[in-house]
């Protein structure tokens, strides 16, 4: 994720908002050897509000095995749910659940694991 630059912004003296201006960017795992890879999507869910955002790994070219899925505009406070969705009929399940908004950077690796070497 990166720095986050948010700036609040006071609406009224009961609602407090923030506009957000960062992205979150999870490094997503998959296998370009499967028929419907592409057709997989990622939501990513703020707990405390109605906001969700969809991203198809179709609108991401991978690079090797790995995508790169940029979450924009995302709210600044509350905690996230991740999902992903085969959109093949079978249920979505959790990436992560429940992270507060101030670990997000913590839920990705920064850099694309090294492969791992095995003798035969």
């Amino acid at each position: 994720m990166s720095t986050s630059q948010t700036m609040p912004m006071q609406v009224n003296n009961i609602n407090p908002m923030c506009v957000p201006t960062i992205d979150f960017v999870f490094l997503y795992q998959v296998d370009p050897n499967t028929e419907n890879f592409k057709s997989e999507q990622l939501i990513l869910v703020n707990k405390q509000s109605n906001w969700q955002l969809t991203m198809p790994v179709s609108r991401v070219m991978p690079k090797g095995n790995w995508v790169v899925m940029k979450f924009k505009d995302i709210p600044c406070s509350g905690n996230f749910d991740l999902l992903q969705d085969p959109n093949d009929g079978q249920p979505a399940y959790y990436i992560f659940d429940n992270v507060p908004y101030s670990e997000l950077n913590n839920q990705t690796p920064t850099t694309a694991p090294m492969p791992e070497i095995t003798e035969e």
